[in-house]
């Protein structure tokens, strides 16, 4: 169930979820992505400390969608850059997502987030399909509609508990640093963006901040 409110005023933490179901707990860990803090889905009372509330309120989450496409033959390269593929607006790749796996397949991944990523998000079904097709096709002189077997997406931005990719490669250090903070030796955050690191927005940061969250819960 989508938790709604997290009352930490006393000496039990308090969540409520939107079905008015209440749960009591010595401490809680939030892993809920940044952007859901960001639209305020969540109410936390007392509020959230300054540094907190500055980070959630400067961070840059970007929007993001990857794809994989399934085709018949293998026409393209391991990676597959643009002149836009790392930018400060955003970011966008096409990438063997078979390479090192143990299979036949010939999976084509896109990985675009930010600004590049609105072009495909802005399609939908067959539309969506096209433009990418139409992309590669340019490239690969029409290999791409010859091979296409199937597709499939997953545009996080329209995810309702996602809503977004990741905090921006290009945001400053102590956004992350800030929220990965404890408050009041009760509420802790773990995720890709709450990091102590230099670094976030990946499966790797998201496990390695779990991992220092119950090491100082566990030390506390």
């Amino acid at each position: 169930m989508q938790v709604l409110s997290i009352d930490y005023s006393g000496d039990k933490v308090r969540v409520t979820d939107q079905n008015g179901q209440r749960y009591e707990a010595d401490k809680v860990i939030v892993t809920v992505p940044l952007q859901i803090l960001k639209e305020g889905t969540i109410s936390f009372s007392p509020a959230l400390p300054n540094g907190h509330t500055r980070a959630i309120e400067d961070a840059n989450v970007w929007g993001g969608i990857k794809v994989f496409i399934e085709f018949s033959q293998q026409f393209y390269p391991t990676f597959l850059s643009f002149s836009d593929s790392e930018t400060s607006d955003g970011q966008r790749v096409y990438y063997d997502a078979a390479y090192g796996q143990t299979t036949n397949a010939n999976v084509l991944g896109l990985l675009a987030v930010g600004l590049q990523a609105e072009a495909y998000q802005n399609l939908t079904g067959t539309a969506q399909r096209d433009y990418i097709l139409a992309e590669l096709d340019a490239i690969f002189n029409g290999a791409a509609s010859a091979s296409y077997v199937q597709h499939l997406v997953q545009d996080w931005s329209a995810e309702p508990f996602i809503k977004a990719a990741y905090l921006a490669d290009v945001s400053p250090t102590r956004i992350s640093r800030n929220l990965a903070d404890s408050v009041d030796d009760k509420v802790y955050f773990a995720g890709d963006a709450y990091t102590q690191e230099a670094d976030w927005g990946a499966v790797h940061n998201a496990a390695r901040s779990a991992r220092d969250v119950v090491a100082e819960i566990v030390g506390s």
